[in-house]
């Protein structure tokens, strides 16, 4: 019930935004285009806005969902870790902050390749969001055994004590005076969490209020995929 509720008043505020400067244009039924193109660019951010929500709440959804086929295969984990933080270097470039990679080459995971690149693009993305402006990313992936751990941490305000528990919640904003500030919704983090939770794993979180935050998680280790 708590969860509906919540997609329910998500989808409120676009509605109303549509609603909005749709009586704004018929306010003015005999206005240009050209004049009326504010109105009309406020109703499309606000349909936009609508599109993400249920398109993220279909991902979860099918990430949650036992019944849908689920295929594991052997996979280049370094490769997609290093397409991951090299399509992220422009957007870190425009908080100033620098990122650091100790990734371990040729390490092979078995999983589902392009879940397991969603939940480090999910990941990569959160670090930039909440690292403080000149801050710094960290990212590591190496092989423990017959474990592949990934992990990244990024200074900033970190998380309350009592919020650990709740980030993985659905809408969950720790920082929620960031609510829609950056386009969001809070449903990066579950997916995630959903994603790997099929594979049998889970990730993990740590915090140090006013240092850094780091996620990890671990995946089985493809057999001869190189490591210690």
């Amino acid at each position: 019930k708590q969860f509906l509720a919540r997609a329910s008043h998500e989808l409120k505020t676009p509605l109303s935004i549509i609603r909005a400067n749709c009586d704004a244009l018929t306010a003015n039924p005999d206005d240009t285009i050209r004049n009326q193109m504010q109105w009309i660019e406020y109703i499309r951010a606000g349909a936009d806005r609508m599109a993400k929500l249920v398109q993220e709440l279909l991902i979860l959804a099918g990430t949650n969902d036992e019944r849908l086929p689920f295929h594991r295969v052997r996979f280049h984990i370094s490769e997609t870790v290093e397409d991951v933080a090299r399509s992220m270097e422009a957007v870190a470039a425009g908080k100033s902050l620098t990122v650091t990679h100790s990734i371990e080459p040729g390490l092979f995971a078995v999983g589902d390749p392009d879940g397991i690149r969603q939940v480090v693009e999910i990941l990569f993305d959160n670090a930039v969001k909440y690292a403080d402006p000149g801050g710094w990313i960290a990212v590591s992936l190496t092989r423990m055994g017959r474990r592949i751990v990934f992990s990244i941490t990024n200074s900033g305000p970190g998380i309350a004590r009592e919020d650990l528990p709740r980030v993985f919640d659905p809408f969950f904003r720790s920082d929620r005076s960031r609510t829609h500030r950056d386009g969001s919704f809070g449903l990066g983090l579950s997916i995630a969490q959903s994603i790997m939770r099929r594979h049998g794993s889970e990730i993990r979180v740590q915090s140090e209020e006013g240092v850094s935050t780091t996620f990890s998680f671990t995946l089985a280790a493809s057999v001869g995929g190189g490591g210690r």
